[in-house]
C-alpha cells in the first residue's frame, strides 16, 4: 500500500492543478453575459380596493388593458412592486441592447422606470411598457461596459405568482440569474472545501500511523490544505468584488 500513497497524492495535486488551469481559461476567454437579480418583490398595496370604501386606489383603465374607456379609472386591486438589477457580468461591452422583463402571464404592468444607473447612462436608458399577448417591460441600453449595472423598478397588478424573468435577444449574449449563480457557486465552493478537509484529515491520520512513512502521507495533507486555501481565497475575492461597482469579473456567475 505504501508505494501507492505518493501516487494518489500526486493525482490529487494534478487534479487541483487542472481545476486551476480550467478556471484561468474561463477567466481569459471572451464572455458576453448579462446578469439579472430581483432585489425586491412584494406587495406595495396589500389590499383589494372596493368602490365606496374610505380608502380606494384606482388606476387608469388603459394601464390594465381596458380599451372600452381607456381614460377612466378603475379599482387597482393589490399592487406589486419589483426592483431588478441588470449587470454586464462578461468581459466585453454590451452595446445597443434590448432587454425585456416579463412577469407572470396574468400580471398587468403599470409602470417601468430606471431607478439607479451610472452617471454616463443617466437619462440614456429608454424603458417602456408593451402590451401584446401579455404585458412586457422593454429597456434599450446604448451601452453597458464590463462590470456596469443599473436598477429598474416596476409596479403591477393582478399577479398570480411572484415570477419575474429577464431575457435579451442578441448574438452571442447569454442571460443568467445572478441569484442562482450565487447559490450554485457557493455550493461548489462548499463541496470543494469539504473534500479538501476530508483529504487533509485523511493525510493527518496517515501521518500518525506507524504503518507508512511520513513522506507517503504528506501529499494528502498538502493537497487538502491547497484545496481549502483556494476555496477560501475565491470566497474572499468574491466578497470583495460584491463591494465594487466596476470590478473586473473573474468568475462566470459574478
Amino acid at each position: 500500500m505504501e508505494p501507492i500513497l505518493p501516487f494518489l497524492g500526486g493525482v490529487a495535486a494534478a487534479a487541483l492543478g487542472a481545476v486551476v488551469a480550467v478556471g484561468i481559461e474561463i477567466w481569459r476567454r471572451t464572455r458576453k453575459t448579462l446578469g439579472y437579480q430581483v432585489l425586491t418583490r412584494g406587495l406595495i398595496i396589500p389590499f383589494e380596493s372596493q368602490p365606496g370604501e374610505d380608502l380606494e386606489v384606482r388606476v387608469r383603465a388603459a394601464l390594465v388593458g381596458r380599451t372600452d374607456a381607456p381614460e377612466s379609472f378603475v379599482p387597482a386591486g393589490k399592487v406589486h412592486g419589483f426592483r431588478v438589477r441588470l449587470k454586464n457580468t462578461g468581459n466585453v461591452s454590451i452595446e445597443s441592447q434590448e432587454i425585456f422583463i416579463t412577469l407572470d402571464p396574468e400580471a398587468k404592468m403599470l409602470s417601468l422606470e430606471v431607478e439607479e444607473a451610472p452617471l454616463e447612462l443617466q437619462d440614456r436608458i429608454d424603458c417602456e411598457r408593451q402590451h401584446g399577448n401579455r404585458f412586457t417591460g422593454r429597456c434599450v441600453v446604448p451601452f453597458l461596459n464590463q462590470g456596469q449595472d443599473f436598477v429598474v423598478s416596476l409596479q403591477s397588478v393582478e399577479n398570480s405568482t411572484p415570477a419575474c424573468l429577464v431575457y435579451a435577444p442578441g448574438a452571442g449574449l447569454r442571460v443568467h440569474d445572478m441569484e442562482f449563480g450565487d447559490v450554485l457557486t457557493g455550493g461548489l465552493l462548499a463541496v470543494a472545501a469539504m473534500v479538501g478537509l476530508g483529504v487533509m484529515i485523511a493525510g493527518t491520520a496517515l501521518l500518525s500511523s506507524e504503518a507508512i512513512s511520513q513522506e507517503a502521507a504528506i501529499p494528502f495533507v498538502a493537497a487538502g490544505g491547497a484545496v481549502i486555501s483556494l476555496s477560501y481565497v475565491v470566497v474572499m475575492v468574491r466578497q470583495f468584488a460584491r463591494r465594487r461597482i466596476r470590478v473586473r469579473s473573474i468568475w462566470p456567475f459574478w
